[in-house]
């Protein structure tokens, strides 16, 4: 039965069963008994919103799914969807799911739609913008390239005042 889940689900194997096989099965039914009810019918009536190529990437099979639209087309709302989804139907732990977007709007956006749902308000879930997710990697695993965790990200007018900096000295 598990195997024709997966198949229905477009599961391949994987990391997905990778990242549960550590877990007792005693442990996720009792995480999934505390988050599922908590947003199940929520998730059902997200989902009715949403036009059927944006329910269609809301429940699009478990891998790394990027969303590409315009402004005002409904990126947020597909985005925690397709997050309530994973946590919700898929068992996905919060702490393994990325929600990442361009701006800090965008990103506050979507931690505020998700905390609004989600059980704890979505603590565990990495919701960033894109530079925000870098400088977190940089920070965590930079001293591998020889980027000290203490780096100082520059914005134009920092970088300005350097620059007259060295053209003083």
């Amino acid at each position: 039965q598990q195997d024709e889940e997966k198949k229905q689900a477009g599961l391949r194997g994987g990391a997905h069963d990778r990242a549960h096989s550590s877990n007792r099965p005693d442990q996720r039914q009792a995480r999934r008994g505390r988050t599922r009810p908590a947003i199940i019918g929520q998730l059902a009536d997200l989902l009715d919103t949403l036009n059927p190529v944006q329910r269609e990437a809301a429940r699009a099979p478990l891998e790394p799914l990027l969303v590409l639209a315009g402004a005002g087309s409904g990126k947020t709302r597909v985005l925690t969807a397709r997050i309530l989804w994973l946590l919700a139907e898929r068992d996905v732990r919060p702490e393994t799911v990325a929600g990442v977007t361009f701006t800090n709007k965008a990103a506050e956006e979507l931690r505020g739609r998700l905390a609004a749902f989600v059980p704890g308000g979505g603590r565990g879930l990495a919701l960033h913008t894109f530079h925000a997710l870098g400088a977190r990697i940089l920070r965590r695993w930079g001293s591998a390239g020889g980027i000290p965790p203490s780096f100082t990200i520059l914005d134009d007018d920092d970088v300005l005042d350097v620059v007259r900096d060295v053209m003083r000295a």
